[in-house]
C-alpha cells in the first residue's frame, strides 16, 4: 500500500542519516602539563612549597606512576597489556634520535611518524627555523645517554570515547646541531662540539585505538634545577 511504502521509506532515511553520521576525530589533545620542574634545591626545603615539592616528587610521583601503568595496561586493551616505563624509555630514546635527524633533514614523513599534529603544526609555522632551513642545510647527530619517566597523565576523552595517555619524560642526551652551506658544506653556524643536554619532553598515544603509537606532543621548558 501507499502507506506502507511511506513508512518504508521513511525508515531507510533514518538508516542512511544514522549511517552517514560522521563522529569527531581527534588526532591529539595538546600538552597537557605542568610546565616546569619544581625548585628541589635544599634552600626550597625551609618553605612550605618546597616541603610539598620533595613530598610530591620522593612519594606522590612514584605511586602516581604505578597506578598509571595499571590504568594504562587495563584501559588500554591488547595493545597495552605488557606497557612498561623501562620498554617505553628505550623507544623515546630511539624516537628522540629519528626526530632531531627528521627535523634538521626536514624529513616531513619520518616528522608525521614522531610528532603529534599540533605539535608538527608549531614546528611548520616557527618562521626562524623555516628561514634558516631554506638558506642553509641543517645536520644534527648526537645519541641519547638518559631516559626517566618524570610523570603521567591519563586523559579520557568521552565525547568520542578515547583515553589519551601523556607521559613527561627527562632527556638526557649528547648532540649538536651543525648549519652548512648548502653549496660548499662548510659549516658555517652551529656547535662544532657535541653539548651535553637536559631537556623535559611529553609523549603522547591514544592508548584505545588499536593503531596509535607515541608521538612527541612538544618540549617543555623547565627552569629549576631538577632532583637527580
Amino acid at each position: 500500500s501507499r502507506c506502507g511504502r511511506m513508512a518504508g521509506g521513511a525508515r531507510m532515511v533514518q538508516s542512511l542519516k544514522k549511517a552517514m553520521q560522521i563522529k569527531p576525530y581527534v588526532a591529539d589533545v595538546g600538552i597537557v602539563a605542568e610546565p616546569d620542574v619544581p625548585d628541589l634545591s635544599k634552600e626550597s626545603l625551609l618553605t612550605v612549597s618546597g616541603i610539598k615539592a620533595y613530598w610530591n616528587a620522593l612519594i606522590m610521583r612514584p605511586v602516581g606512576k604505578i597506578m598509571a601503568r595499571s590504568k594504562i595496561r587495563s584501559d588500554g586493551g591488547k595493545a597495552m597489556a605488557g606497557f612498561n616505563y623501562k620498554a617505553l624509555e628505550k623507544e623515546v630514546a630511539e624516537k628522540y634520535e629519528t626526530y632531531n635527524v627528521a627535523l634538521a633533514a626536514w624529513d616531513q614523513r619520518a616528522l608525521e611518524a614522531t610528532c603529534t599534529d599540533t605539535f608538527l603544526a608549531s614546528l611548520k609555522a616557527d618562521e626562524k627555523m623555516q628561514a634558516a632551513r631554506k638558506r642553509f642545510r641543517l645536520e644534527w647527530d648526537g645519541s641519547v645517554d638518559s631516559v626517566s619517566t618524570y610523570s603521567v597523565a591519563i586523559l579520557p576523552i568521552e565525547e568520542i570515547k578515547v583515553t589519551f595517555t601523556q607521559i613527561r619524560l627527562r632527556i638526557r642526551a649528547s648532540q649538536r646541531l651543525r648549519v652548512l652551506d648548502p653549496k660548499t658544506g662548510k659549516q658555517v653556524a652551529g656547535q662544532e662540539e657535541h653539548k651535553g643536554t637536559d631537556e623535559y619532553w611529553v609523549i603522547e598515544r591514544p592508548i584505545t585505538r588499536e593503531n596509535g603509537t607515541w608521538r612527541f606532543a612538544g618540549k617543555l621548558p623547565h627552569k629549576n634545577k631538577p632532583l637527580s
